[in-house]
């Protein structure tokens, strides 16, 4: 009888440390930046880029947008190729008119095909304002 209770004492323990681990590991990737914002400064101005934002799917202008920063208002709509940020992160983020993201790429009538993108000054609707995690990439309304 008491071997079986050691048994299941051990079997017990081995499981609440595994679940532990499996918490701690979850938690700390919440915590763990992925990738950063940017501020106007750091954009690489030896490159050719575009300030762009997305407007929801389910609006009637929905799409991708260049910011005219000058005026405080969207310019032109276009389509994106490329490296999409809209691919790679949660449309929570990108469909939201108040996160701008800096496109690097080239401009070919009103397709900007994208080679490298990046978040511009502050993220509304993810996990941290100054940047992003693992659970930013996950899009739940895949699921």
């Amino acid at each position: 009888m008491m071997k079986i209770l050691k048994v299941i004492a051990k079997t017990v323990k081995i499981i609440l440390v595994t679940l532990g681990g499996i918490v701690a590991v979850l938690v700390l990737l919440y915590f763990i930046p992925v990738k950063f914002a940017v501020q106007s400064k750091d954009i690489k101005q030896d490159r050719e880029y575009y300030i762009v934002c997305f407007i929801t799917p389910y609006s009637t202008d929905s799409g991708c947008y260049i910011w005219n920063s000058q005026e405080n208002s969207l310019e032109c709509r276009v389509d994106l190729t490329g490296a999409d940020p809209r691919k790679d992160i949660a449309s929570g983020i990108c469909n939201r008119i108040f996160n701008k993201f800096v496109i690097y790429g080239t401009l070919d009538g009103k397709q900007l095909h994208v080679d490298k993108w990046d978040i511009l000054e502050k993220i509304n609707g993810g996990t941290h304002e100054t940047s992003l995690t693992v659970y930013d990439y996950i899009d739940l309304d895949d699921y």
